[in-house]
């Protein structure tokens, strides 16, 4: 008997908080096309305030993680960046697996390279990259990282690291190796954009852009190193292959910077010891 009546309590109290969970959504979801309705009228204050209703009316619902993604929007769009940050360290605090993080992401991209943080920028547009289901904000992502390298936002470590980073997306990874192979030959670092061209044929050689980037090598074999090159020894593989890298890293990154404020006189190639 009392088991029963535990099972009837307790499926009394599920259709309540089903009830109860179906009206906030509803409710939830009136706000934001509301919001979303002026939002597309520009009229970005009054958009606001049915966001920041819903958001602290409705913060459990799933229509309150696109709210927040709209009012960061909003937030850049008004050029209130630092509310903008705001709610993005709030919205991954709260909602840590929402379908929303890759919009969040590409936001917070514009956010840091409004900083110059161009680094972590490039890291959030490959996580849109990477995780993104939507064409649209994958487009966006795509064309903003090749923005970003393309006028020298980043640096040929950061640029590789993004490459690196990128998961099942050839197109893209192609692109941007391909860029830094130009990067390296703008910077007069002949023996590195050698390197980055012919790593290119060997893995992308099927792609339609072979022939351009076939052409960059030629050019790039023609040219004579202007500037001093060295050879940076460690163990890259192995036992110690974690030192190794993680000296090098620090060697190439202070060469870099003294390339970036000297006018680039020296170029570097690794050798494994191992």
């Amino acid at each position: 008997m009392k088991r029963v009546l535990y099972i009837t309590i307790c499926m009394v109290l599920a259709r309540v908080v089903y009830s109860a969970n179906a009206e906030d959504n509803a409710k939830a979801e009136v706000l934001l096309k509301k919001a979303e309705s002026v939002y597309q009228l520009e009229k970005y204050s009054q958009a606001q305030d049915e966001l920041r209703h819903l958001l602290k009316s409705f913060g459990s619902t799933l229509q309150a993680q696109k709210a927040a993604a709209l009012l960061t929007d909003i937030y850049i769009r008004s050029k209130e960046y630092t509310k903008a940050a705001r709610v993005v360290e709030r919205f991954r605090r709260y909602y840590p697996g929402s379908r929303e993080l890759p919009r969040m992401a590409y936001l917070n991209s514009i956010l840091l390279m409004r900083g110059s943080k161009n680094t972590e920028a490039a890291e959030e547009l490959v996580l849109v990259l990477n995780k993104s289901d939507s064409k649209s904000l994958h487009s966006q992502a795509q064309r903003a990282l090749y923005h970003l390298v393309e006028n020298g936002g980043l640096a040929p470590l950061a640029l590789q690291d993004a490459s690196d980073a990128l998961e099942n997306n050839e197109e893209t990874q192609a692109r941007l190796i391909e860029l830094l192979g130009d990067l390296y030959l703008r910077q007069g670092q002949i023996y590195a954009a050698r390197a980055v061209y012919e790593s290119w044929m060997e893995e992308f050689s099927h792609r339609s852009e072979a022939s351009r980037v076939e052409q960059s090598l030629k050019r790039a074999s023609k040219e004579r190193a202007a500037y001093v090159s060295v050879a940076l020894m460690a163990p890259l593989s192995g036992e110690l292959e974690e030192i190794g890298q993680t000296l090098i890293r620090g060697v190439i990154l202070a060469l870099e910077e003294y390339n970036l404020r000297k006018g680039i006189r020296i170029e570097y190639h690794l050798i494994d010891t191992e």
